[in-house]
């Protein structure tokens, strides 16, 4: 007989990276789909990406003004009644420039103001 510990099994990916308990930071997040305008959407403050430019940009304005924005962005509730933007950045940039007011986004509540976490469930 061993007197090693049986080993907890891990359901999820999510899971094996996680610093708190999945269940009880997964179970507290929701999210809804809404159309919003543009206008309503401020950036996530320090996002560590950086907007396309030159031809990248011009490819994306290009496309979204032949298909529209294929894939939602994500954004949560901020406490003013505006929106923050979670995913999505170039997205929207390229819709502005493209002409269009709105697009659809996955709204999420209940997120961390962790980062580290937050990029867990988007």
């Amino acid at each position: 007989m061993s007197d090693r510990p049986t080993p907890k099994r891990i359901k999820s990916m999510d899971e094996l990276l996680m610093a708190v308990e999945p269940e009880s930071q997964a179970a507290n997040i929701k999210s809804c789909m809404v159309r919003l305008k543009f206008s309503q959407v401020d950036p996530y403050p320090n996002h560590p990406f950086r907007l396309y430019s030159g031809e990248r940009l011009e490819d994306m304005v290009a496309s979204i003004s032949n298909y529209g924005i294929l894939t939602p962005m994500i954004a949560r509730t901020k406490d003013n009644g505006r929106y923050e933007m979670l995913d999505g950045h170039n997205r929207m940039n390229a819709g502005i420039l493209a002409r269009l007011v709105e697009g659809d986004f996955i709204i999420k509540e209940n997120l961390s103001d962790d980062p580290y976490i937050n990029n867990l469930y988007l």
